[in-house]
């Protein structure tokens, strides 16, 4: 049951993290991104998104979860 909970609180801190950051993506640059097309503006975001997920956020949340189990 631990391991199943430890995976559900990944899961949604994950989850929040990459919520948040689309969503200030959005509040900063949402009209300079309304001059693309829908697919090349989902590509902008999800590559700023998983860069910082992968590259900054990931890592941090790695330690603190390593620290606190």
């Amino acid at each position: 049951m631990t391991r199943l909970r430890s995976a559900l609180v990944m899961t949604l801190t994950t989850w929040v993290v990459a919520f948040g950051i689309v969503t200030g993506l959005l509040l900063l640059f949402g009209k300079q991104l309304t001059s693309l097309a829908l697919a090349p503006r989902a590509a902008v975001i999800s590559g700023v998104m998983v860069t910082l997920m992968v590259n900054v956020v990931m890592p941090r949340l790695r330690a603190i979860t390593a620290r606190l189990g």
